[in-house]
């Protein structure tokens, strides 16, 4: 049985300020590269299910996933060859293959309680700078930064 599965992406509004980009410049500050900020951050989900269609998944994005007064959603059907991070300004961490999420565990709980069966979930965030800075300079220091 083919399994769709969808992206979704989310994002703290313009007006709200977002925790996870602030903690990302401070550490990035204390390694001499505050020129690559300002840094905005992306919440990723890869969520599928053998029954879950779109507008279920946009029902998760909004009633689980996050906060429609502080978050912005988009959801979209997921293609392997569109990943997001391959640019020199972004960088995209997720879990290595085998490391438990707890984060997953809710989220498939969650679901189920919304009257959705997940059969696969994944989890990470991409971290985009507006910044100077060298696909060089974030490789060299995204495992300290990032991990």
């Amino acid at each position: 049985m083919y399994l769709m599965l969808y992206q979704v992406r989310i994002n703290t509004r313009s007006d709200f300020e977002d925790p996870h980009a602030a903690e990302i410049e401070r550490e990035l500050a204390d390694l001499d590269l505050a020129a690559a900020g300002p840094v905005s951050s992306t919440r990723l989900f890869l969520i599928g299910g053998a029954t879950l269609d779109q507008p279920g998944v946009d029902r998760l994005a909004l009633e689980l996933l996050s906060d429609p007064c502080v978050h912005q959603c988009q959801v979209s059907a997921w293609n392997a060859d569109q990943d997001p991070g391959k640019d020199a300004s972004s960088v995209t961490v997720t879990r290595r293959a085998g490391v438990m999420d707890p984060v997953v565990q809710s989220i498939v709980r969650g679901a189920r309680q919304l009257g959705f069966e997940l059969d696969e979930v994944r989890t990470g965030h991409t971290y985009t700078f507006a910044g100077t800075v060298t696909s060089d300079e974030l490789e060299r220091n995204a495992f300290g930064c990032f991990a």
